[in-house]
């Protein structure tokens, strides 16, 4: 790698954008050259302005493999050969501006994405998604029946302080003698968590854990008659939605 590959390379590597024989090879001569050190500064503290205008989320999983790939196809594109003829600093430039072209369109759809996400519907679900960073929160998404396939949402929990919230959306509307009834399963027996009438599209339920969290097998939602099932133990109606702990 010559000296002007090398510093072009300063940008993709400030995204973590090389690949590992890349990031190798560059880290190496990174280690004796201030010049390139001074710039790599530069260009993270650049880009990290950027990702910060992008609210806090975790990131999908394939955002990583497709940054790379966007910013390997503007490496290949941003210096063609009419260009290598420019002084070195106005290479540089070419390629900075390619490569922040791609970072301006990641945080793009990072903003985007999060707008097609639901506000919390309750404080217990805004707490939660506040520490969602945090490796003690459990997030699992529900799993709708068949039937009702137009409801989502997530189960959001810290077994550290025993508690757990489901967000859900599009639960199907009640006549008036309906209502849906909680599940709880436990070790040995599922138990009813209560029944609820939906005040808008998005509902939150605190789950009334009784035992660990860690104990539950998972958690769902039923379709019943006024009063619930007459049964303590088992939903009677359909099922609407489950979370299956062994998701998580």
């Amino acid at each position: 790698m010559d000296r002007q590959t090398f510093l072009d390379l300063i940008p993709a590597y400030a995204l973590g954008a090389l690949d590992a024989a890349e990031q190798a090879e560059f880290e190496a001569r990174l280690a004796n050259d201030a010049e390139a050190q001074k710039l790599l500064a530069e260009y993270q503290a650049l880009t990290q302005a950027l990702v910060l205008t992008a609210s806090a989320r975790p990131a999908p999983a394939h955002l990583g493999a497709d940054l790379r790939r966007r910013v390997a196809s503007s490496r290949s594109v941003s210096a063609p050969a009419s260009d290598r003829r420019l002084p070195p600093p106005w290479r540089r430039w070419l390629a900075t501006a390619a490569v922040l072209a791609v970072v301006f369109g990641v945080v793009w759809a990072l903003n985007r994405m999060q707008s097609d996400v639901p506000a919390p519907a309750c404080a217990e679900v805004q707490t939660l998604y506040e520490q969602a960073g945090s490796a003690n929160i459990i997030r699992v998404s529900v799993a709708p029946n068949e039937q009702f396939a137009d409801v989502y949402g997530e189960l959001l929990a810290d077994p550290n302080s025993n508690t757990a919230v489901i967000q859900v959306n599009n639960l199907p509307p009640l006549n008036d003698d309906q209502t849906f009834q909680l599940w709880l399963a436990e070790p040995d027996q599922t138990v009813s968590g209560g029944l609820f009438r939906p005040a808008g599209e998005t509902t939150c339920i605190t789950l009334p854990l009784q035992l660990p969290f860690e104990q539950y097998n998972g958690f769902g939602v039923s379709l019943e008659q006024a009063g619930g099932s007459p049964d303590p133990n088992r939903r009677t109606g359909p099922s609407v939605f489950g979370v299956r702990l062994n998701d998580a």
